[in-house]
């Protein structure tokens, strides 16, 4: 594989699969699960699924308001 390859390639374990940002929160401390784990986006809210041992597709399942966004 070559470099430049490997580096367009994301991760829905390390990027939001809605708004593409890099900053996900894993919840696998709190939320378990013995065939997904969980993660929020830290900068839009949504929540996603993906099936243990693989890096996607990622399943969308709810949005929470980032905290900046609550009154």
């Amino acid at each position: 594989m070559s470099a430049s390859l490997s580096l367009s390639m994301s991760s829905a374990r390390t990027q939001c699969p809605e708004c593409a940002h890099p900053d996900a929160l894993a919840l696998d401390d709190i939320l378990v699960s013995s065939t997904h784990d969980y993660f929020r986006c830290k900068d839009c809210g949504t929540w996603w699924i993906i099936q243990k041992g693989s890096d996607g597709p990622a399943t969308v399942i709810g949005r929470s308001r980032p905290e900046q966004d609550k009154p």
